[in-house]
């Protein structure tokens, strides 16, 4: 062989070496009894007084609520509930204390996998909240009719005015009381469980180095059954009964001066989201006037596939407008050259009204000329999440399908954060965003769940991102055009 041909050998050798001594290293530490645990945190704050504010039906205080509430962890009902959800990886452990002097009820899921910890703490989180709402308000329904019967058992005629007032008092507890609000939910903490009795080294580095030899032996082919979905034939085989309406090709973005960067969306490329438009309003039996655009982890490019659909729904004359309801990490108010502020957030803590918010947008570097679309950013103030959950923001959704044809919510990830859920049953279909090379099935199974769960089945679908010519063998984000457009 050639000096040449050696130099070129270099990096497989190099390969090789390094697998050998990496499988060695391996096995002389998987050869100790010892591994590493995860521990899935979620935080629950008790509140058994009703939404009235009157406290006329609450029972005990938020301390032994709390408790009772821990009690109810490992309750059959909602052990049924949480196991409804699928979990990347086994739950070994699950159990829920009461903080001493507070009314929070921690929630810990221990399991080998970090995924699971912590969709198993989002998960019993909400199962017990469910279950306990449940509870609540069957009370308050049962204490309605033994009022009833008492008062009618008692006198004739018509009740009193006194028991008309309570009963409605009850109803009105009944149907509103939230007695365990989701303070903090995902928090994982690493720790090591089991002993660490060596056994002999030589063993486990023997043990190792065979490994290594079969995994190259075996090539490389294991990585293409890895978890990560790439190509929009996996993502459709993967994504069970929720179907992939829509793919969108990976968009360039430009430096807006002093503004970071801008939406790169260009007039060709707008065809993409008209036939996303399409697939939607396919999905729901009202036209999909109200659109939530959300995504199973950051990063899917929910914000963009949002303006788009804006853009398009604009260029096909319709009156359009984007509620940017990720109050977390807001961007398109920089990214379209729009003013933070007044914006949704303001409105919600009272400080805005809703005429004050909207403001008009193009898609940046298109023709002034170009159709506009409205657009309500995540403002400035501070409010908690749950707002998003509250009358106002049903009011404004009540006010604004009145004057636009179509409604984008811009909400946060299903994943990691509470807001979307929220904002989910609000929607006449959801469009979730995936991005290929970064999504992974046990995350796009969580993300569906969780969608399905809040709204019907049929309501939601899935729009893939970042889809390139080598995710996309049948070449469906190819646009048919002249060149020059493309």
């Amino acid at each position: 062989m050639t000096t040449r041909g050696l130099v070129a050998q270099l990096p497989r050798v190099a390969l090789v070496v390094a697998c050998l001594v990496l499988g060695a290293v391996l096995g002389t530490v998987l050869a100790t009894d010892r591994r590493t645990v995860w521990d899935g945190e979620a935080l629950l704050r008790a509140d058994p007084t009703p939404a009235t504010g009157s406290g006329a039906a609450t029972r005990g205080d938020a301390a032994t609520f709390a408790a009772a509430a821990a009690a109810a962890i490992t309750a059959p009902a909602v052990v049924e509930v949480a196991s409804s959800t699928p979990l990347p990886a086994p739950v070994t452990d699950v159990r829920a204390t009461v903080r001493p002097g507070t009314a929070i009820v921690e929630v810990r899921v221990t399991s080998d996998d970090r995924s699971a910890a912590a969709t198993g703490a989002r998960t019993y989180a909400l199962a017990l909240r469910t279950v306990r709402t449940a509870s609540e308000r069957g009370q308050y329904r049962r204490a309605a009719t033994t009022l009833r019967e008492s008062a009618t058992s008692a006198g004739r005629g018509r009740l009193p005015d006194a028991v008309v007032a309570q009963l409605a008092e009850l109803e009105t507890a009944a149907r509103s009381v939230l007695p365990l609000t989701i303070v903090r939910v995902g928090t994982v903490r690493e720790r090591s469980s089991g002993t660490e009795t060596p056994v002999a080294a030589g063993v486990g580095a023997a043990g190792g180095l065979l490994v290594a030899l079969l995994l190259l032996a075996g090539g490389w082919g294991w990585r293409r059954r890895g978890r990560r979905i790439a190509t929009l034939p996996a993502l459709r085989s993967g994504s069970g009964t929720v179907p992939v309406i829509g793919a969108v090709p990976p968009l360039r973005t430009y430096a807006r001066r002093g503004r970071g960067r801008s939406f790169g969306i260009t007039a060709s490329e707008v065809e993409t989201f008209r036939m996303v438009r399409r697939g939607l309003r396919d999905a729901a039996s009202d036209r999909g006037q109200v659109v939530l655009v959300t995504s199973a982890q950051a990063g899917a490019g929910k914000s963009t596939v949002a303006v788009g659909l804006a853009a398009a729904a604009a260029e096909a004359g319709e009156r359009a407008l984007v509620v940017e309801c990720d109050l977390r990490i807001p961007s398109i108010a920089g990214r379209l050259g729009l003013r933070p502020g007044p914006g949704l957030s303001d409105y919600l803590g009272g400080r805005a009204e809703p005429r004050a918010t909207l403001q008009e947008a193009r898609l940046p570097g298109g023709p002034a000329a170009a159709p506009s679309f409205w657009v309500v950013t995540a403002g400035s103030a501070d409010v908690p999440p749950d707002r998003l959950g509250g009358r106002e923001i049903a009011e404004m959704l009540g006010h604004v399908r009145d004057g636009y044809d179509v409604v984008i919510l811009d909400a946060p990830p299903l994943i990691g954060a509470v807001d979307a859920g929220h904002l989910v049953p609000q929607a006449d279909v959801v469009a979730l965003c995936v991005r290929l090379g970064r999504i992974t099935r046990p995350a796009l199974a969580a993300a569906t769940d969780l969608a399905v769960r809040a709204t019907d089945a049929d309501r939601v679908r899935i729009v893939a991102t970042g889809v390139g010519s080598s995710r996309d063998p049948a070449g469906e984000t190819t646009i048919y055009g002249p060149a020059r457009d493309r």
